[in-house]
Formats: C-alpha cells, sequence, structure tokens
C-alpha cells in the first residue's frame, strides 16, 4: 500500500474540486428513479486517479483502488469509501466514459448531431481539468505544439490495409479489442524503434516564453486533444487555439515543426493568417522552391518576398547537420572523432549563416498590413538602400518593383509565410522555444514518466482521453510547483506549497485555508 497523507489527499480533492467537473458529471450520472447513492463519488475517484499517476505511476485500476484503500480509516470514513472495491473503480470510469462515447465503431446507430455533441462536451470535460492547473498563471500568448503518439494497449491484428474498411467487414475477418485505434506514422526513437504506431496521437499545446524573456515562465500545458493514430489533428489544434482565445488567455504566436508546414494552406497557415497568429515553423528540404510572379516580378521563397534579381546560388538554401554532433564544451573526456564532429557541423552552419544573410538584402522590405487586411505591403530593398544600386542598376529592374510600394496578398505568399525570415539568427533563436513541447512529451514517457508500456490497460479513444487529462493535470500541477520553488515566492497561492519529491501536491504546515483562492477554499 502507497501511504499518502491526509493533507495531500485534501488538496487532490481540492483541486479536482475547483474544475467543476465532479459536479456536472454527478449531475449527468444521477439516476432519475432515484436509489441508494455510491460509496465512490466523482471527485474523490478523480482525487485518486491524480495521485495514482504520480505516486505509481501508472492509471491502472488497481493502482487507483490502491491509492484510495490504503488512506487512513478516518479519511476514507469522511469521503465514505471505507469498504471500497476495486470493481467501484471499474464502474464508476465505465459510467463516466459511456456518457460521452461517440465513434462511430462503438455508436454506429448514433446521429451525426448527437456524435459531435458528445464530441465538444468531452473536449470541454478535457479542457476543464487541464486548464484549471493553469488558471492563476497569466499566459504570454506563445505556444509550442506538437503531437506524439500514444500505443494502445490491445495488438494489432490483420493487415494495415482493413482499417479504412467497413465495420463489419473488420468484425467479421479480424476482430479488434481497440476499434478506435488506427495504424499511422511516428518519429522513430531509441526507445520505439519503429516509424509506426498502432493507437493514437495526442496533441499539446504548451506555453513557451517571449522571444525577448527566455525562462521567465513554467512550460505548462494549456490544451490537450487524442486524434485515432492516422489522423494529423489539424482541425483540432484550430479548435484549441480557438478554445484558449474564448477564454480570455491572448494566441499571439505559435511555433510548429515541419508536420504543420506540411499542411495545406486552408488547413492550418490560412486560419491562423485569418486569426492574425504569427507562425514560426520549420521547413524541410523540399519545400524550398521558388514562385516567380509574372505581374510584377517578384519572387516568392519560403513565404517571403524577395527581388528579382536573386543569384540562383542562393535560391535553394538547406541546412543539413550532423544531429548526432554534441558541443564538447563543458565535457572532460572528448575524443578526436567527436571534436571533429563538432567542428565539421559549425563550419556547416556558419557557412549557411552567411548565405542566409547574403540572401536577406534581397528581400522586399514590408511596410505593414495592406489596408484591407488581406495581404503586405513592401517596397524594393534597391530604394530603402539595403541593396547596392550600383549593382542592381534601376534599368535592369521592372519599374514597379523600384518607384512605388506593391501589396502581395497572403494567398500569394502561401502556407510557408512565418514572423521570422526561414534560417536567420532570429529564426532560430525563436524557434528554439519549441522544445519546450518535447520535453513535455519526454517527461511523461521517459523512463520516470507514466506513459510507458501497460501505463493503462484502457482501450479505447473516450477512456484515453479521459487518463490523458488526468496525467496532464499531475504534470502541471508538479511543473509548476516545482517552477514556483525554484524562483521564489511571487504573490500567488502555489508559493505557499511545501514541494516534495513525493507528496508534490501536499501544503506546508500551518497554511490557512484562508488564504487560499476562493476556487481553492475547503467545502
Amino acid at each position: 500500500m502507497t501511504y499518502i497523507s491526509r493533507s495531500e489527499f485534501d488538496r487532490a480533492v481540492l483541486h479536482v474540486r475547483g474544475t467543476g467537473v465532479p459536479a456536472t458529471l454527478e449531475a449527468k450520472l444521477a439516476s432519475p428513479m432515484g436509489g441508494r447513492p455510491r460509496d465512490l463519488s466523482v471527485e474523490v475517484l478523480f482525487a485518486g486517479m491524480l495521485l495514482s499517476s504520480t505516486h505509481k505511476k501508472n492509471l491502472l485500476h488497481t493502482s487507483i483502488y490502491s491509492v484510495l484503500a490504503g488512506l487512513a480509516g478516518n479519511v476514507r470514513r469522511h469521503y465514505g469509501i471505507e469498504h471500497l472495491k476495486v470493481w467501484q473503480v471499474r464502474y464508476l470510469i465505465s459510467a463516466i466514459t459511456d456518457l460521452y462515447e461517440n465513434t462511430p465503431l462503438r455508436r454506429p446507430e448514433m446521429s451525426t448531431t448527437e456524435r459531435f455533441r458528445r464530441r465538444n462536451q468531452l473536449q470541454e470535460l478535457v479542457d476543464s481539468l487541464v486548464g484549471h492547473t493553469i488558471k492563476d498563471v497569466p499566459s504570454t500568448g506563445s505556444y509550442a505544439i506538437d503531437n506524439t503518439a500514444i500505443d494502445t494497449t490491445a495488438r494489432l491484428r490483420g493487415r494495415r490495409k482493413d482499417f479504412n474498411q467497413h465495420v463489419t467487414t473488420i468484425h467479421a475477418k479480424k476482430p479488434l479489442h481497440d476499434v478506435d485505434a488506427r495504424t499511422g506514422y511516428r518519429t522513430e526513437t531509441y526507445a520505439n524503434r519503429t516509424h509506426w504506431v498502432y493507437g493514437y496521437q495526442m496533441g499539446a499545446l504548451s506555453r513557451v516564453a517571449p522571444e525577448d524573456a527566455p525562462g521567465s515562465v513554467p512550460h505548462l500545458i494549456d490544451r490537450i486533444f487524442l486524434v485515432p493514430g492516422n489522423e494529423a489533428g489539424l482541425p483540432e489544434t484550430v479548435e484549441a487555439l480557438d478554445s484558449l482565445r474564448e477564454s480570455g488567455a491572448p494566441v499571439r504566436e505559435v511555433l510548429v515543426d515541419k508536420g504543420y508546414s506540411q499542411a495545406a494552406f486552408d488547413d492550418f497557415s490560412g486560419p491562423m493568417h485569418e486569426r492574425n497568429i504569427d507562425i514560426v515553423m520549420d521547413l524541410k528540404k523540399d519545400q524550398h522552391t521558388v514562385v516567380p510572379n509574372d505581374d510584377i516580378g517578384y519572387l516568392i521563397l519560403d513565404g517571403q518576398a524577395f527581388c528579382p534579381t536573386l543569384p540562383p546560388r542562393l535560391r535553394n538554401l538547406h541546412l543539413v547537420e550532423d544531429l548526432t554532433a554534441k558541443n564538447p564544451e563543458g565535457r572532460t573526456h572528448i575524443t578526436a572523432e567527436e571534436q571533429q564532429a563538432w567542428d565539421e557541423r559549425a563550419a556547416a552552419r556558419k557557412e549557411f549563416m552567411q548565405l542566409i544573410a547574403e540572401r536577406n538584402t534581397y528581400r522586399l522590405e514590408s511596410k505593414g498590413p495592406a489596408r484591407n487586411r488581406k495581404g503586405i505591403r513592401y517596397v524594393c530593398p534597391v530604394t530603402t538602400g539595403r541593396l547596392d544600386v550600383s549593382t542592381h542598376p534601376a534599368p535592369h529592374l521592372r519599374k514597379e518593383c523600384c518607384r512605388k510600394s506593391i501589396t502581395i496578398p497572403f494567398s500569394v505568399h502561401g502556407k510557408l509565410r512565418q514572423k521570422h525570415v526561414w534560417g536567420t539568427r532570429e529564426w532560430f533563436r525563436s524557434y528554439a522555444r519549441r522544445t519546450a513541447v518535447e520535453r513535455f512529451f519526454g517527461n511523461i514517457k521517459g523512463l520516470t514518466g507514466i506513459m510507458r508500456a501497460g501505463w493503462t490497460l484502457q482501450v479505447g479513444l473516450v477512456k484515453l482521453q479521459l487518463m490523458t487529462a488526468i496525467t496532464v493535470m499531475a504534470h502541471n500541477l508538479k511543473t509548476l510547483l516545482r517552477w514556483t520553488k525554484a524562483h521564489g515566492a511571487n504573490g500567488s497561492f502555489i508559493a505557499a506549497i511545501e514541494v516534495a519529491e513525493v507528496e508534490i501536491i501536499d501544503p506546508s504546515p500551518g497554511i490557512d485555508p484562508a488564504s487560499l483562492p476562493e476556487h481553492l477554499q475547503p467545502a
């Protein structure tokens, strides 16, 4: 049995109760016929799940039961779980998820309207659980976005081509234990050793510090979503950003990788420009294409407008680095091969930056958005003095480029237009902040994380989404408490909470409940 103090369990209950989710679920679960009330309440169950994710590093039914059954007798009597059984944990989790089941293979007779209603309500529940943990920390408006693969507990049966067939065909030939899971692409790593995943993709929006104040905010997760493994989650990403904006949080810029830069304009870049959200994204080598404009003559390269006299040698620049070569600074034992690999990487980066700086002199200078807010005004770099007039005389250029500003619509820029010119020092410094979301995935899926093989034996999109929300909730609390302890008191109620290795949400002795915010006041 895992020992959990009364104060830590009370704190977990307060956090869960503050989300408002238990009250909503209790109302939905209440029987119109009346009857004997359940011994196990929703808020006690969620508190047990929260503590199981931190103490047990899993969300198995037996582990959740072990956490609750391991409480002191007076605590169990206080919360009405003195005679708790493991089947009660299993029953209540299934009852909750049954309220939101909406996938076609599990609810084939459900109407489209009801399906979308349940899907939206489930996402609102997840947003409430995750969002409550960060509501007292102001957002900077900058978010790093990425997806990570989550394996299902079920085994894959049959060939992948069967997945897109009709449900009757699937069950008639090779029944699947997890009918919501799909086979999709994942990044191959040392841990998984494969490019394929059978399960789901989890998208996460991690807040990051502004460019001018690195390290000024804790890397908390504001929104998550779960989709089948063969989906990219682009509509869900836009919906998550809209949800943040509706909650009053600013959304000024997003940092994304090559997976988002390959998306169609209408799926990602277009919606971001419509919402006036800046993008910082990486590009693949085959995306460095030159699109000339026949009317005026400018060039569109990497989503930016350039002078038509740009030399061909500067039109397709891409940095190829050996990412295994590490900086030897601060290390005591360096082999000659490691030093040589790093020197070659540094030389390649230096040469690339010089070429990018030279190409940047040919870029048309932005003068702000157009009056109709559907494009950007530019002037030629020759007229601004950035490009040498002696090497680029006006007669050799189009008069439209040299003598007046031009307006280039967003649709002409294409999907690759972003806040900084790709490859510049400003772009590298800004894009480096995206490691925040990668660090989050590493924390929950690493050797000391929770999302390892067998972390939950539950299958299905709805059940996994609920389990993931609890996991992220615990991660946010741990991150926030440890960050606050490292940076000292900041006037928040979090500063009064003692951070321990195990009891990460246990208040320090002597804390006055009256000093807590209203949403954390004891009942």
